[in-house]
């Protein structure tokens, strides 16, 4: 057994073991989930769309280095991102009496499902009024409930608009829809229950009136809304529940790419017979409003969602070979929670893992058994997700969590005593310079793998534009802009030109060669590990196809391997002579006779 496989294991299953034990002293109050970590440097949505239904935008970064003597470029500007901000289908939510997955202290009540369809309409109301369109009222003719029971609510002193669009949001169906028929924003949401609801008012109430839109008077405005809804919040005492609600509508773009259904907690309100809304300007539904234009813009891009929760899992200092024992340390820990239904514990965990995007786990795990939910395990074994898991520069930019090899500088001298510098930074500096080379456009898409490849390069392989750069100081990447593009229109949005300090954990120090901590040592004298290596071979796979156009001579016994498989056989001879053994595509990686081969390949080709 290689000891590079077991000290990972170790010292992964030692981590993760750590923040299970912290997890379980944590209690979902107010502020446990925080928004505000993913708004911080996340642009605000334009405010006049002109209509329109999608825009594109990219980040400017600069490269800095003390006395950098090379010819690098000084700003970078990563390829455009697309948004589409409606959607032809809604998302399908449902409630369900075996959904009460999270526990409030500070209140009896449950009121997620409720302040979750409030926000749907919020965010949808948001969007139409950024593109100028109008919202109203219709009746779904396709809905005929099915009632097995109805939830009664206490709503005090309402007015008539108020009590018309509690109504049509709690409605099944989608009752409320764009008045061109068009697209629908991309957060909209189609209630499918068998749960009804009875509105209960101490001040007369006027009969509903006809939901033809002919006769209906326009939807409130999202200011409105969100009025109403922070006083039924107030009313019922839900505060500490309303970032969760939001958090929960804000993944519908992602369930609806991983073809997700809903589903949300049968409501149990019970009144607080003291208790008094909260005044407008001081609720938790109007603290969030003032950043829902940035939290808008990171969930319409459900690519940049599905990085940030699938990056939590990330580790630095852990090369692509050794990516399956460090997943394997997680699953370790987390797969009893999931087995479980231990929800709530879950989400805690992937909270002090990355407190940055905490926000965005919690709404996907208070969703029910979604996609996303569903497909944590087999990516920790496979290195598949339900949703694309690559690493985007944006999403580390604006929510200081780093998701890949590249987002970090590195530590030291480029060039080592041996004339050498390793590959992930001879990768981190072809990025860097893809303008510089005939053939470097291939270099300035991020690679779709978050883990460095293993190994080194000598100096004397590298093309120019690269080795010039290793005579520098480390290059950081600071993120300074963000430039929509929509129509004829340009926005650029600044941000403060200083580098961010990337949060990281407790384990983000520690490379594999590193000592392991204290309980790992004695871990590693008695731990056995058998985990499977499907998804270390397909991060060495990708990783290594990111840099195929550039393969260095002496690598050939790397990039011949079967895990990689970019030399064809009858081409190796095509390469100069310099790098010891031959290809190993035709070995059976499943047959046990040959791990001892496989073990030796991936703890000695670091060298």
């Amino acid at each position: 057994m290689g000891l590079g496989l077991v000290r990972v294991y170790a010292r992964s299953r030692s981590h993760w073991q750590t923040l299970l034990a912290r997890a379980k002293s944590m209690r979902m109050r107010e502020g446990t989930v925080n928004l505000s970590t993913i708004a911080q440097n996340t642009p605000a949505l334009p405010d006049s769309l002109q209509a329109g239904e999608r825009l594109t935008g990219h980040g400017s970064w600069e490269i800095v280095s003390a006395g950098c003597i090379c010819s690098s470029p000084s700003t970078m500007t990563e390829t455009e991102q697309d948004w589409d901000l409606t959607c032809d289908r809604p998302v399908v939510c449902q409630i369900s009496a075996d959904q009460d997955m999270f526990a409030f202290p500070d209140t009896e009540s449950n009121g997620l499902a409720i302040l979750f369809l409030g926000w749907s309409y919020v965010l949808c109301m948001a969007l139409v009024e950024m593109q100028g369109r109008q919202m109203i009222y219709v009746a779904d003719p396709r809905v005929k409930p099915r009632v097995e029971q109805t939830i009664k609510l206490y709503m005090g002193e309402i007015s008539d608009e108020e009590l018309r669009w509690w109504r049509s949001v709690l409605s099944p169906g989608q009752c409320y829809r764009t008045a061109d028929s068009g697209r629908q924003p991309t957060w909209a949401v189609n209630h499918q229950s068998t749960f009804s609801f009875a509105f209960v008012a101490t001040a007369a109430v006027k009969p509903p009136l006809s939901a033809s839109p002919q006769l209906a008077p326009p939807p409130p405005s999202s200011r409105q809304a969100a009025d109403f809804l922070a006083r039924f919040a107030g009313l019922y005492g839900l505060e500490s529940q309303v970032p969760l609600a939001l958090a929960m509508a804000l993944t519908t773009p992602l369930q609806r790419l991983s073809n997700s259904v809903i589903t949300l907690p049968l409501p149990n309100l019970i009144r607080p017979a003291a208790q008094s809304p909260s005044p407008p300007c001081t609720s938790a539904v109007h603290r969030e409003l003032d950043s829902l234009s940035r939290y808008m813009t990171f969930s319409a891009a459900p690519l940049f969602v599905s990085a940030a929760l699938w990056g939590v899992f990330w580790e630095p200092g852990v090369p692509c070979n050794l990516v399956s024992p460090w997943f394997d340390g997680v699953v370790d820990t987390i797969r009893p929670l999931i087995a479980d239904g231990n929800v709530e514990l879950l989400a805690h965990v992937l909270a002090i893992r990355r407190p940055q995007v905490a926000s965005l786990w919690f709404g996907v795990l208070a969703c029910g058994k979604t996609e996303t939910s569903e497909g944590i395990v087999n990516f920790l074994q496979s290195g598949w997700a339900p949703t694309i898991a690559r690493p985007i520069p944006a999403v580390t930019a604006w929510t200081g969590s780093p998701l890949s090899f590249i987002d970090t500088p590195g530590s030291g001298a480029y060039v080592r005593e041996d004339g050498r510098v390793l590959r992930e930074d001879v990768w981190r500096l072809r990025h860097q310079n893809w303008r510089a080379e005939p053939d470097g456009l291939v270099f300035r898409n991020f690679p779709l793998c978050p883990w460095p490849p293993f190994g080194s390069i000598h100096v004397n392989e590298l093309e120019l534009a690269v080795r010039s750069s290793t005579a520098c100081e480390r290059h950081r990447r600071v993120y300074v802009r963000w430039t929509w593009r929509f129509g004829d229109k340009t926005v650029t949005e600044e941000t403060q030109k200083q580098q961010k300090k990337h949060h990281t954990t407790a384990s983000d120090s520690q490379g594999p060669d590193s000592p392991p901590r204290k309980p790992t040592d004695d871990l590693r004298d008695t731990l056995e590990y058998f985990g499977s290596s499907e998804a270390s071979k397909s991060a060495v796979r990708d990783i290594f196809r990111w840099s195929m156009d550039e393969l260095e001579p002496s690598g050939k016994e790397v990039y011949s391997h079967g895990w990689v498989e970019l030399i064809p056989p009858d081409e190796e001879s095509d390469f100069e002579d310099g790098a010891s053994g031959g290809s190993e595509k035709d070995v059976d990686f499943t047959d046990p006779s040959h791990q001892g081969r496989i073990e030796q390949w991936i703890n000695t080709l670091d060298r």
